[in-house]
């Protein structure tokens, strides 16, 4: 069975830290400001677009590695409850 971790947190209080640690591990990493930043945007705040479509992608790709049964950790800020069920249903679901 798959493990997701959703990291909840401010900026620059650890995240990517220890998200980066769980994808040494073999854990798949969505971060959306690693994914940008990879794509080239070094500076926020990140235009919309992108970050609709690096989400799509998130959302997508989480999905599959939860079905695959690979284990997956979730770098994004999740300040709200709402966020965090949505990432959840998601992985449950799958």
């Amino acid at each position: 069975m798959s493990r997701v971790v959703l990291l909840c947190g401010l900026t620059c209080s650890g995240k990517s830290t220890h998200a980066r640690a769980l994808a040494e591990q073999g854990w798949v990493w969505l971060s959306v400001d690693q994914d940008a930043w990879d794509a080239g945007h070094t500076e926020q705040v990140l235009p919309a677009e992108l970050q609709r479509r690096i989400k799509i992608d998130h959302k997508r790709r989480l999905r599959e590695a939860v079905a695959a049964g690979r284990d997956v950790v979730l770098d994004y800020a999740l300040a709200s409850r709402s966020r965090r069920d949505e990432y959840r249903a998601i992985a449950h679901e799958a």
